[in-house]
């Protein structure tokens, strides 16, 4: 199924967990999967990159199989997949210090 931006129907959680496996275990067709599905966003960000843009498209491919690698070596460990909890604790930090 192909929506309005000419994507396939978004992987539910479950779907994407599957995926996230796959791809850690190796599973090429996962990992394209993943990266045809975050194309648009990996382009619409490229455009903001101090670097050519196919170098940039480049990279965050890249970012995004390691965060995959590393998500997938979580969920080995018995984790969950989140979406990076981590990640906003700076930004938390940062609002609370400067809340008037």
């Amino acid at each position: 199924m192909q929506t309005a931006s000419g994507r396939g129907a978004p992987p539910s959680n479950e779907q994407l967990r599957q995926l996230v496996q796959a791809a850690g275990d190796g599973d090429q067709a996962a990992k394209l999967r993943i990266i045809d599905f975050f194309e648009k966003e990996i382009d619409d960000l490229s455009r903001f990159m101090r670097m050519p843009r196919d170098e940039a498209k480049q990279a965050l491919r890249l970012e995004l199989l390691e965060l995959i690698r590393l998500k997938a070596e979580e969920m080995a460990a018995g984790g969950r997949l989140t979406a990076g909890v981590r990640c906003a604790e700076p930004q938390t930090a940062y609002a609370a210090a400067n809340h008037d």
